[in-house]
């Protein structure tokens, strides 16, 4: 196993050099980004995420973590999309020790935030999967014990469609010169406001097929 860890102000970027690791533990208010191309799974003694902490995956149409166990705190985020502005299709999976305010996100983004040579994304499908030896997490009622929000939405960047377009507009019209892309579009980028799919979440017991 080799391990290499880059830290600079409480900001991290995680390198794997292998897909096993003993654990890995984020601390408070850290960032950690997992972007190695060449990387599908994490396997992990221990998943621990601290107060207002993040995991990133980035880069990745799919990815799987497998923890023996998973420790979220309070304010905690884990994000995870491709490089096509769509939310990775994504398996968490392991004993959960604690649960506190959680967000997993496989949405899809926006071409205006995200990749702009790309459309709208999709959400991704995420898939939480729990030993019943630990708790049980549940995303249908946040009063209740061991909720996590989690997102799989396509994206959309347009809620009025005729604002959208005059913008667009107004903006080809800023730009000149021929062969040159309009100031604020990509060049070869083709205008699509149109929503990404939404994707699709699911929580089940560790031996369920």
């Amino acid at each position: 196993m080799k391990t290499n860890y880059l830290i600079t102000l409480g900001f991290s970027i995680l390198l794997l050099n292998s897909v096993n690791a003993q654990s890995l533990i984020i601390p408070a208010k850290g960032k950690h980004i997992i972007k190695d191309k060449s990387i599908k799974e994490l396997r992990l003694d221990s998943l621990v995420l601290n107060k207002k902490s993040s995991l990133e995956i980035q880069g990745k149409k799919d990815f799987t973590i497998y923890a023996n166990h998973i420790i979220l705190a309070d304010k905690t985020f884990i994000t995870a999309l491709d490089d096509k502005n769509n939310g990775t299709n994504l398996i968490l999976s392991g004993k959960f020790i604690k649960i506190g305010k959680t967000v997993v996100d496989v949405s899809g983004r926006t071409y205006e935030v995200g990749n702009k040579t790309e459309a709208n994304g999709n959400g991704g499908k995420l898939t939480i999967v729990y030993d019943s030896d630990g708790l049980k997490p549940q995303h249908l009622d946040n009063k209740e014990k061991n909720y996590i929000e989690t997102l799989a939405k396509g994206a959309s960047t347009s809620t009025n469609p005729y604002v959208d377009v005059q913008n667009l507009w107004y903006r080809v019209a800023l730009g000149s010169g021929i062969g040159r892309s309009p100031m604020g579009l990509p060049q070869g980028k083709v205008y699509d406001a149109s929503e990404g799919k939404d994707g699709e979440v699911e929580i089940k017991p560790l031996n369920e097929n």
